[in-house]
């Protein structure tokens, strides 16, 4: 800010480092060097308004694919071009007049390997139709196993998903209550919370529920998982599957 105000050939310099140390949202990695950035490259933007009246053409392997002109009148205002999948070589062309700062920002999406998740407990849920029609109800199968090295888990939660276009059958849940197999449920959305006071080392619980199709969709079940709720780090998940309703 000091080199600015005192019109310093060295605040050029300094301004191209700050830009080259933006992240891919325009930030930087805190809201105080955001802050103090900004001022600086706020300061210097105003002090260059007066001299700007540019073009800039933007060339993707050769190939122009747009065209901005910046002025007095749009400086302030971020212009965004959309670069090609699978370009090789970006090149900028400026006509005109004054100090303008641009951003390239990559981005790009890695597939991940699908790995279950779990820690000390082992969960799977099982629907047993994939193919059903409206109002076939589909029976869920559930099996949770404690494997850590405490005595139990103290209250386990599980989170079994319902699909799109499904809704619980409520008089099963309400038999596993009082049954005392779960101490209570709750239907969230797209779920059904179940509370069990306590899991044992190495005991192994099993339950059913039910769910039935309300209208046709094709969807695919999110996952389900259960955690311990004085430690959640204790958790795992059940991958979801692919279920058509016609």
């Amino acid at each position: 800010l000091v080199l600015i105000e005192h019109n310093d050939a060295r605040a050029n310099e300094v301004l191209k480092w700050i830009s080259n140390r933006r992240n891919s949202k325009g930030g930087y990695c805190s809201t105080q060097d955001t802050v103090v950035a900004f001022e600086a490259l706020i300061s210097a933007a105003t002090a260059q308004t007066r001299d700007i009246n540019a073009s800039i053409t933007v060339y993707t392997d050769g190939e122009k694919i747009s065209e901005i002109g910046i002025n007095q009148d749009n400086y302030d205002v971020l212009q965004i071009i959309e670069i090609p999948a699978l370009t090789r070589d970006v090149t900028l062309s400026m006509s005109g007049n004054g100090n303008i700062n641009y951003q390239l920002v990559k981005r790009f999406n890695v597939i991940l390997p699908d790995v279950p998740v779990y820690s000390d407990m082992e969960f799977e849920v099982e629907y047993d139709a994939s193919n059903v029609a409206v109002n076939d109800i589909v029976d869920v199968h559930a099996r949770i196993k404690y494997t850590g090295s405490a005595n139990s888990t103290g209250m386990l939660i599980m989170d079994v998903a319902v699909p799109t276009g499904f809704t619980p059958v409520v008089p099963g849940l309400e038999i596993l209550k009082n049954k005392g197999d779960i101490s209570r449920y709750e239907i969230a959305g797209r779920k059904i919370i179940l509370y069990v006071d306590d899991l044992s080392a190495g005991k192994e619980f099993t339950f059913d529920l039910q769910v039935q199709a309300v209208f046709p969709v094709k969807a695919l079940i999110p996952d389900s998982s259960a955690y311990s709720y004085y430690d959640p780090e204790i958790k795992a998940e059940s991958k979801g599957q692919r279920i058509l309703v016609i």
